[in-house]
């Protein structure tokens, strides 16, 4: 299983960063349609007379709708995250703005 980038991967390729945007949108997207596959099948096989070919695909679509609306910021927050922390540790001897004042 691919790892989340490092900071130094980000610092030898910098352009390449914003291609990370779309892949962490599809794994939260895929990961909440997982979940919700999941949550929907077992509270719905108990609480509900429906069947699990309902069910499963009920839980895979609200789960992933449910995680597309969360995925645009958080990809963009964790982009932004690694951009600053590659650009960061590109200098550790220099001061940030607030020490530098």
């Amino acid at each position: 299983m691919p790892s989340v980038p490092t900071p130094r991967w980000l610092q030898r390729n910098p352009r390449l960063t914003i291609l990370l945007f779309p892949v962490y949108v599809v794994a939260i997207v895929a990961a909440g349609a997982l979940l919700g596959a999941i949550l929907h099948l077992g509270f719905g096989l108990i609480f509900t007379e429906r069947t699990a070919g309902f069910l499963l695909r009920k839980g895979l679509f609200n789960g992933a709708f449910y995680a597309f609306i969360w995925s645009i910021g958080l990809s963009f927050v964790i982009c932004i995250v690694q951009a600053h922390e590659a650009k960061r540790t590109a200098s550790p001897g220099e001061k940030t703005d607030s020490a530098s004042h």
